[in-house]
């Protein structure tokens, strides 16, 4: 890696970069500094892909598993905040659903049909919120599907993601985890 004296552009760059339209800086970083120093994260950028796959698959030199991942104090512990055994533990029950084939065979025919409404809703309307009244739906309905969660309304998945995505913002901000955060995991599960 770029020692922190020598990330630039890493040290340039603010949270407001990566909220309001992120994809520019981290181009820039991928070909300048595919591993960077950024102070406003107070740690580490990894945006090139063979040092974030280099990354991932060396659990003895770096590690996910720390006390003050946020998600991880919302949700417990998961593959995203364990290295090792127990990531690919958490992580099994995951794999065959998703392959390539499985995917094609499970989701194709719920997903192209929640496109299509969605595109209709869209049509009809003339307008619409690009993540909540179109990726979100997608990503939720196919989702539903994965869990076996059918009879889950849509809305209802996306008030808890919303709500755990909340309780994560705030613990990364140093509060506890919100009673509606645990509320909304609990339905989840």
């Amino acid at each position: 890696m770029t020692s922190p004296e020598k990330s630039p552009l890493g040290t340039r760059l603010t949270l407001a970069d990566l909220e309001d339209d992120p994809h520019p800086h981290l181009h820039r970083l991928r070909a300048a500094e595919p591993a960077a120093w950024v102070p406003a994260l107070g740690g580490w950028l990894v945006s090139g892909w063979h040092l974030a796959a280099a990354v991932m698959r060396d659990p003895a030199t770096f590690t996910v598993d720390h006390p003050g991942f946020s998600t991880a104090r919302v949700v417990g512990p998961s593959m995203l905040s364990l290295d090792g055994a127990a990531h690919r533990r958490h992580r099994a029950p995951f794999e065959p659903p998703f392959l390539r084939r499985a995917v094609a065979r499970r989701f194709h025919p719920a997903v192209a049909g929640t496109i299509e409404r969605l595109l209709d809703g869209l049509s009809s309307r003339g307008e619409g919120e690009l993540r909540r009244d179109y990726a979100g739906p997608i990503a939720v309905q196919t989702m539903i599907a994965a869990l076996g969660l059918d009879e889950a309304p849509v809305q209802a998945v996306l008030g808890w993601y919303d709500a755990i995505v909340e309780a994560v913002t705030r613990v990364t901000a140093g509060e506890p985890v919100s009673a509606e955060g645990r509320t909304a995991f609990a339905a989840l599960r």
